[in-house]
């Protein structure tokens, strides 16, 4: 019986000296703090820390960490650091707690000092902490600490990774956990992800799709198929893309279904994933839809056609096309036929010199010259003359193309003789470019700096396989990235031009040119190397980028609000773009980037009035 209050006395000594020890020694260090300097305060606060007591913890985290001046950011640096180096769970409460949106401007340098004495006891400590905790100003620091057990691989939280998921209020935590447990668990992590797909929030539904498309199992693939019935379009998209690339003909039957969906661009994956699924049985299908009434159906559908190979019947089908009323569709017709290559291929091209205009007539020009290796004029007649001396016995010549890698960055795939190596389909911010003929129109005003948050792959530790994560990058990046690799998978039949806009704008080229492998290079240094342009005139570059004949289908990103340019007020733009482009038929789609709701109106509209989509992000 002594014995054990002989404990409890030792025990209770413990508890008060780790709470109350060295008081005299903090007091003495808090007022320093608030009668010194700068300098003075740095190293009070790190003598405060080096204590360990709660109270002089609450003390940095109330006078220094929750200030949201920016005169303070030196400070607030080094108080990070000097609680992050205790690596004391309760120093970490408090870095966690800083965590608002007033200092996430400031996250990077955070990162960087905090981030070396973090350790996996520490993360299962603290998370035991934060997962009762449900106040949203601190989701960010939340969501950091969540992230990093798994990619410090905290195995032990696994459990209370999967509560945070099914359980938290915050659907920016929820997120983080849903890639994390894929990290933590793998495979078993499928039956958390699937009760998730419930989840109230579109983003969080969407890294549970993204989480469960790794897992490549039959239990993710059944759970990805109840997604199909998802109110977000962009989360059905996924789960198509997905099932398609399980090659479990049994989901062909539910796409199939999807054909008839009022949703356009749902119409078109589920096509795109019937030929992944069906594979050549899939070519009725698109034969269909290249005559649908819907003419942005028709074009998904003609340029997924030559997957299906050099089939001569197709020709029947881009002759059809040629004829159709939408520039985007000719031009993809010219150069079906230039893929099948044959003799009555040919005569069909030269025909369509009569009655095409613009850039497919300059498509059909090039085609011919491509397929007969003649320089002759741009002239029916002369074709027709030269056609009729040479068409007995003609054998077609065509290219053989390469895929294309931006400078500076490794090749992928096999360029080894006796191996095929397919071309990247180009894409931007997710939508599949259809079109030879693209221009860019992206925003480099100054509020692009601001951070974003973003859905980034990359390669699991020690493996091929691949891995989600959110990442914050400034939104200028993002655009960069997005953009170079649009340039760099452009067939280089292609023709393109790019515009970045601030106050004013600048034009890479004074009209759009050739995808050849110099002009790529070109383009990628030149949007490299562009900085911040100040405010926001969007007009001026849409107006121009419209009016180049070689140009069928334009997209526009941006974060803001147009200011400035000869139009500067969104109805105003919008009636401008109407009546510019009644005539040229110019498809226009939108990206927005952390827009607030009167310029995603804006966006949403530029892009159905004239053919496009708008992508929110």
């Amino acid at each position: 019986m002594h014995k054990e209050a002989g404990y409890l006395i030792c025990y209770c000594l413990l508890v008060f000296s780790f709470l109350f020890g060295g008081s005299k020694d903090l007091n003495r260090w808090i007022s320093q703090f608030q009668q010194g300097g700068l300098e003075q305060k740095k190293i009070a606060i790190s003598e405060i820390a080096k204590i360990g007591n709660p109270k002089g913890f609450e003390f940095i985290y109330k006078e220094v960490l929750r200030s949201a001046s920016p005169s303070t950011i030196s400070l607030r640096v080094h108080s990070v650091e000097a609680l992050a180096k205790t690596k004391n769970p309760y120093a970490f409460y408090y870095i966690y707690k800083s965590f608002t949106m007033a200092n996430m401007t400031f996250w990077p340098k955070f990162k960087e000092r905090m981030y070396p004495y973090l350790n996996k006891k520490i993360l299962v400590k603290l998370l035991k902490t934060l997962s009762r905790e449900s106040a949203s100003d601190w989701e960010e620091g939340k969501a950091f600490f969540v992230t990093n057990l798994g990619n410090k691989k905290v195995k032990k939280a696994a459990r209370i990774v999967a509560g945070l998921l099914l359980n938290d209020t915050s659907p920016k935590v929820r997120q983080a956990a849903a890639f994390t447990l894929l990290d933590l668990m793998g495979k078993k992590s499928a039956t958390y992800l699937g009760r998730a797909l419930r989840d109230k929030d579109p983003k969080v539904r969407k890294a549970v799709l993204l989480s469960l498309g790794e897992i490549k199992t039959s239990g993710a693939y059944r759970a990805i198929s109840h997604a199909l019935q998802d109110k977000e379009t962009e989360n059905v998209l996924l789960a198509i893309q997905f099932l398609s690339q399980s090659n479990q003909s049994k989901y062909a039957r539910k796409i199939l279904a999807l054909l008839n969906h009022k949703n356009r661009d749902i119409r078109k994956e589920a096509l795109k994933g019937l030929r992944h699924l069906l594979k050549d049985r899939a070519k009725s299908y698109f034969i269909r839809a290249c005559q649908d009434n819907d003419w942005q159906i028709r074009l998904a559908a003609f340029y997924h056609l030559k997957e299906f190979g050099q089939d001569p019947a197709f020709v029947k089908i881009y002759k059809r096309g040629l004829r159709d009323q939408y520039p985007q569709i000719q031009s993809i017709s010219v150069w079906g036929l230039y893929h099948i290559g044959s003799n009555n291929a040919i005569e069909e091209l030269i025909t369509a010199l009569g009655f095409l205009q613009d850039a497919p007539l300059k498509d059909a020009y090039r085609a011919l010259q491509k397929l007969t290796g003649q320089k002759l004029a741009l002239n029916q007649d002369a074709w027709r003359e030269w056609w009729s001396n040479h068409k007995q016995g003609f054998r077609p010549k065509r290219d053989i193309e390469t895929p294309y890698t931006p400078p500076g960055e490794r090749e992928s795939g096999s360029g080894q003789m006796g191996k095929t190596v397919l071309r990247k389909k180009p894409m931007f911010f997710g939508s599949t470019i259809e079109s030879f003929h693209v221009g860019f129109v992206v925003d480099f005003s100054t509020s692009m700096n601001a951070m974003m948050d973003t859905i980034e792959e990359g390669e699991r530790e020690g493996t091929r396989e691949r891995k989600h994560k959110v990442v914050q990058r400034e939104r200028i990046e993002v655009a960069k990235r997005e953009l170079i690799r649009a340039v760099a998978a452009l067939d280089p039949k292609a023709t393109f031009n790019i515009m970045l806009f601030g106050s004013s704008y600048v034009a890479w080229k004074p009209k759009a040119v050739v995808a050849s492998k110099e002009n790529k290079d070109s383009a990628i240094q030149f949007v490299r190397h562009h900085t911040f342009m100040g405010a926001t005139n969007l007009y001026d570059p849409l107006e121009k980028m419209i009016l180049d004949k070689d140009i069928d289908t334009i997209y526009v990103l941006s974060d803001g609000a147009p200011n400035q340019g000869k139009y500067s007020s969104p109805p105003d733009i919008l009636k401008a773009v109407k009546k510019l482009n009644r005539n040229r038929k110019v498809r226009i789609f939108t990206i927005g980037i952390g827009v607030i709701s009167y310029t995603e109106d804006f966006l949403r509209d530029l892009a159905e009035q004239n053919g496009g989509k708008f992508i929110k992000k």
